[in-house]
């Protein structure tokens, strides 16, 4: 509970429309208004944070807070490498993880737009090769599916490929014949545990990380480029995001932060 509170009034703070040395909260009782000040001075909200990171077991973070177009407050927080102490600064790069899920949706949904496909359509209608539950094998597994995690599909405990990083895409075997050996019966990567038993596709939402290399695949069958190169192209340049990318080698690899993952039984 303590620390969901911490987080909670980190929240408040850091979607505050400014940073200044005084919050304003306002609460109407009855038929009067009463206001409480909250001061913080620099060092005291720097201290906030970091015993945030603590109890969260974060080592570092980079955050700005954005006012209309103007960024009002930038600072980075603890080390993005622990063996070096390397500290964490407003130009560190993270590795994002879900957060690519984003990245892929808004792809898939610029070819929408495109009139490229129909979100409503069976997935088998540009894959190429067969996808269905087979303990529901009549139900067509629909892009809106994928991209709601409603296809039936769920997460096979085995580590995935992007946990490889001892080559940037294209990955030759990635995304195919990899999903197809995954995803089909018989493939060399096919457990049963991937495949829903009890719910069918379009009933029941259950986030599983396959969803999305499924979309991801789509975004580059349907525009014909390789999918980070299509994300680089339409996504992140348009932006201005020069330092943003699926590849390791093309970002200033000093400044990516080391990815840590905390170990509670130590």
């Amino acid at each position: 509970m303590k620390t969901k509170l911490l987080a909670l009034y980190l929240c408040i703070i850091l979607f505050s429309p400014t940073i200044s040395t005084a919050i304003t909260f306002q609460q109407n009782t009855d038929r009067q208004e009463s206001q409480t000040h909250l001061f913080f001075t620099e060092a005291s909200f720097d201290r906030l944070i970091t015993m945030l990171l603590h109890i969260g077991h974060y080592p570092s973070m980079s955050a700005c807070i954005i006012h209309n177009t103007t960024v009002i407050w930038k600072k980075g927080y603890g080390f993005s490498d622990l063996e070096t102490h390397k500290p964490a600064t407003t130009q560190t790069i993270y590795i994002v993880a879900s957060i690519t899920k984003t990245v892929t949706s808004t792809a898939l949904m610029q070819l929408y737009e495109q009139g490229l496909f129909e979100l409503d359509d069976d997935v088998n209608l540009y894959l190429p090769f067969p996808l269905r539950n087979p303990n529901f094998p009549n139900d067509p597994i629909t892009i809106r599916m994928i991209l709601s995690h409603s296809s039936s599909l769920a997460t096979d405990p085995m580590a995935y490929h992007w946990f490889n990083y001892s080559n940037p895409p294209p990955i030759p075997w990635y995304p195919n014949p990899w999903l197809q050996e995954y995803l089909l019966p018989g493939g060399a990567y096919y457990t049963p545990e991937i495949c829903d038993t009890t719910q069918r596709p379009g009933v029941y939402m259950q986030y599983a990380n396959i969803n999305f290399d499924i979309a991801g695949y789509l975004v580059q069958l349907l525009s014909g480029e390789p999918f980070h190169e299509y994300c680089n192209d339409h996504i992140f340049s348009p932006l201005g995001m020069a330092r943003t990318g699926f590849r390791l080698p093309d970002l200033p690899i000093d400044d990516v932060a080391f990815p840590y993952l905390y170990d509670n039984r130590t």
